[in-house]
């Protein structure tokens, strides 16, 4: 900074001045400049979509993904607001969790379906920030598509379990249990609900003299040197008698 020195005819006859050493501040200034690059180039490069909304909810930033996962441009929506461009949101769950992480000042994660346009299903996280919310999300249509087919095949499954006049029971070799339908207690007068878990209570109620027999066969198949297992043997019943 420099000040003239002037006489009342308007002569400057002295300058002076002062100066700083700024080389920190400048420093500082470049480092802010290099997080905040990186930040954004990382926000544009991940697989989830990215969200920065202020607390009169509209759009400060959002990276690539959320345009691809939105179908909408940034150029289209940064400064509007975001229930006025996706009304279809507004009275949803999207909302009220948003509301609720800001309220309550936590972390929101929520599963919600966004009908048209988008017609997609997404896994969501909104943080608060000083600002308003930082929402991460990402389409989980497949998923919740797959998910409600297994649902359905399980209903099914029940359903035929419960209308066969039949025995039915399922063995899950990866936590080691066996599920029985209702007939166990018509038939054999063991009720699931009570049961072990595992298969102890079926190999425990063959007839000591079917028993080796039966457990050999059923392992070859479950060893592989077998393709299918069939037998006829006598199982307990509840009450001591046997049932073949």
């Amino acid at each position: 900074q420099i000040n003239p020195e002037s006489l009342e005819e308007g002569d400057i006859i002295a300058l002076h001045g002062a100066f700083q050493d700024i080389s920190e501040l400048i420093a500082a200034r470049e480092r802010s400049a290099s997080l905040s690059l990186q930040l954004e180039q990382t926000l544009a490069s991940i697989s989830d979509g990215f969200l920065l909304i202020d607390h009169h909810w509209c759009l400060e930033y959002m990276n690539t993904q959320a345009e691809i996962l939105l179908q909408r441009r940034r150029d289209d929506l940064l400064g509007k607001h975001i229930w006025d461009e996706f009304p279809a949101a507004r009275d949803s769950d999207f909302r009220l969790n948003y509301e609720l992480a800001v309220n309550e000042q936590r972390t929101v994660r929520f599963t919600e379906y966004h009908p048209e346009p988008l017609n997609a299903w997404f896994d969501v996280s909104a943080f608060p920030t000083p600002d308003g919310i930082a929402v991460y999300f990402r389409d989980v249509t497949d998923r919740v598509a797959s998910e409600e087919a297994l649902r359905i095949s399980d209903e099914r499954f029940n359903l035929i379990a419960r209308a066969t006049n039949d025995v039915v029971w399922d063995w899950d070799f990866v936590d080691d249990s066996i599920w029985w339908n209702d007939n166990l207690l018509n038939v054999f007068g063991h009720d699931p609900a009570t049961i072990a878990a595992g298969p102890a209570t079926w190999c425990d109620n063959i007839h000591s003299a079917d028993r080796a027999r039966v457990v050999q066969g059923i392992t070859a198949v479950i060893e592989g040197s077998s393709n299918s297992w069939h037998d006829q043997y006598r199982f307990m019943h509840a009450d001591g008698t046997t049932r073949t």
